[in-house]
């Protein structure tokens, strides 16, 4: 962790560079949130209307569909850049990875479809305990179903573990699908307690820490809101700018802390990563 600290702090300029691109979220929500608003105003026009709510719908799609792009954008060209350190190379390959988007996608389904089963499987044998299960006819499902996800709990953990580094084996080998998965799988091989305590470590140290901040700084707006605003709160919708302002804050907050700390996480990865080709 202590040297995945000093990479961070020593890229913390060029990561911030391509992470910035979460901004784009916030704006985008903003110009959503307006057209919503202009939605309210033609209530009294039913063609009008319909007309908005059209256009509301299939711009809502549009920003969900590039929110993911931007998102998909940014966690590929961190990888890449903090695997190589070579933001002139990252900057030549253009700023969206296209040919790198459907094998990234394609991998964590595979992944996804891999951990369903001993999620499946537990549900399955909570399903066959159920029967003789002694509780009121309400609560056995419930009791039965969370059998079940006990039961799957290590296993989707294990294979979580296993594969976690597909997405590596992609942009530094290669590999794709089922070839990716099977090599990260060989690089936990005989490693994956030592892989689980470092990788759980730094993910409960993220998390504590965006959280913390994340909280700190909407709870401090939410005050100054409150003193400005006395009594307008609950009336929000009906206030425009507050609205706008409200959204620009909570969406913005959150990706401002991800530009900071996602390139934390991603550097304690792909160290480990190296770590782990080193003494396969």
């Amino acid at each position: 962790m202590a040297q995945s600290w000093r990479q961070y702090t020593r890229d913390w300029k060029q990561t911030a560079r391509i992470a910035a691109w979460l901004l784009l979220g916030p704006a985008l929500s903003i110009l959503e949130i307006l057209v919503r608003l202009l939605l309210s105003q033609v209530s009294n026009n039913g063609t009008a209307q319909i007309l908005f709510a059209i256009a509301h719908g299939i711009l809502s799609f549009v920003i969900s569909i590039f929110s993911v792009v931007i998102a998909l954008t940014v966690i590929i060209r961190l990888y890449q850049f903090v695997q190589k350190r070579d933001y002139s190379a990252a900057e030549k390959a253009g700023p969206w990875p296209w040919h790198l988007f459907w094998p990234f996608i394609w991998i964590g389904i595979l992944r996804s479809l891999i951990m369903l089963i001993p999620l499946v499987v537990g549900l399955i044998v909570g399903g066959l305990l159920m029967p003789s299960i002694s509780a009121f006819a309400g609560g056995r499902v419930a009791l039965a179903v969370g059998i079940g996800l006990l039961i799957a709990f290590l296993p989707m953990i294990y294979l979580g573990i296993r594969f976690g580094f597909s997405e590596q084996v992609l942009f530094e080998n290669g590999d794709r699908g089922t070839k990716a998965l099977h090599h990260s799988g060989r690089l936990v091989q005989n490693r994956w307690w030592a892989s689980f305590w470092r990788l759980l470590l730094s993910g409960l140290v993220y998390s504590l820490i965006t959280g913390l901040i994340v909280c700190a700084f909407i709870t401090l707006v939410a005050a100054i809101a409150y003193l400005l605003f006395p009594g307008q709160i609950a009336n929000i919708w009906q206030n425009p700018v507050m609205l706008v302002i409200a959204v620009l804050f909570l969406s913005l907050i959150p990706s401002a802390v991800q530009i900071f700390f996602m390139p934390y996480m991603v550097t304690v990865q792909v160290k480990l990563f190296h770590a782990l080709k080193k003494t396969a």
